[in-house]
């Protein structure tokens, strides 16, 4: 594999603190033709006047602009990939747009893409300072601001209303904001997503950016009532993950880290409560990288779901029976 350059994960606790460190980067942003890309085997990526070191993100925006699957790409031979790239990029005429960043190259992009730069919602958030927790990763910037007041659902247990703003300004994704549940006991992990209030702008939208930050500062501010949870907690409290126990690690393990995720259930049996693994998931979730941490408090959420419907309806991990494979098998019977 082509050897990458690395982008330290950063955590913030002041969006001054943010403002500040966004402002240091020494960045450069270009649009030119494909054609006029090329990288050699040590990972050194050059585009007309620009060049740097290709990071994870922007080999994973070159390969989508190739059309080379993500995972093929990550198991090529460094010469292969070097090799393949200047084959596919020959006579390419279609613009791409490109994003460096102190000698690292970001963000490679169609050209009509016109992310949303963290540096404005850095801005646009001007003022809000208490409780705010913001983490930069490889891949996006990830902004929670919790409401001042919080309920207890059981004894220790706080949970509290507010926002969070995801954007990423490599292309990858998009500018989302929601309204959320947060649960104290595990930091910023969120639990369950407000549909009341929500914004998305994709990197190629039609919304200009201005548009943007004023739905992000609606969202942001409107009105919260959080669902209510302690039914919930509650009915999870009282119940035992019981005989659903192994397909429930298996889905977690799929949906997750695979043995990893099996590893950190390991103190989950039959006997433990739907409340404990809920538990378990969050918090190892805390001591995992952003992007990862992201995926189990998605997966938490959808936990805190099924507790809502107090185990009616179905479960994810239960696989429901293919009508077509039943009466085959009948017939083959």
């Amino acid at each position: 594999m082509i050897p990458l350059a690395g982008i330290e994960e950063r955590s913030f606790s002041d969006l001054d603190e943010v403002r500040e460190h966004l402002s240091k980067r020494n960045r450069f942003d270009l649009e030119l033709p494909l054609k006029n890309v090329s990288i050699d085997d040590l990972g050194a990526f050059r585009a007309g006047k620009a060049e740097g070191r290709l990071t994870e993100p922007a080999m994973r925006g070159l390969a989508r602009q190739l059309r080379i699957p993500e995972g093929f790409v990550r198991d090529m031979p460094a010469d292969l990939f070097t090799y393949t790239v200047g084959r596919l990029v020959r006579d390419r005429d279609d613009m791409v747009r490109i994003h460096t960043e102190d000698d690292l190259v970001t963000g490679i992009m169609p050209g009509n893409y016109l992310p949303v730069r963290h540096e404005l919602v850095a801005q646009w958030l001007k003022g809000r300072r208490s409780g705010v927790h913001a983490t930069l990763s490889p891949t996006y910037m990830r902004v929670t601001l919790p409401n001042q007041e919080s309920a207890p659902v059981l004894p220790g247990d706080m949970y509290q209303s507010g926002s969070e703003i995801v954007n990423h300004e490599n292309g990858l994704g998009a500018l989302e904001v929601r309204q959320y549940v947060l649960r104290l006991v595990c930091l910023n992990g969120l639990v369950t997503p407000q549909t009341t209030a929500s914004y998305s702008r994709q990197p190629h939208g039609d919304d200009p950016v201005s548009r943007a930050l004023e739905e992000m500062a609606r969202v942001v501010n409107e009105p919260q009532n959080p669902t209510e949870l302690e039914k919930p907690v509650r009915w999870a409290a009282d119940r035992a993950v019981g005989g659903d126990l192994a397909k429930v690690v298996r889905f977690l393990a799929a949906r997750l880290e695979g043995e990893t995720t099996r590893s950190a259930l390991n103190e989950i049996n039959e006997d433990s409560t739907w409340y404990a693994l809920l538990n378990s998931v969050t918090a190892f979730a805390r001591s995992r990288p952003a992007e990862t941490r992201r995926r189990y408090e998605v997966i938490g959420g959808l936990l805190l779901g099924w507790f809502m419907r107090e185990g009616r309806g179905h479960a994810p991990w239960r696989r429901r029976p293919c009508e077509h494979c039943t009466r085959a098998d009948e017939i083959a019977n």
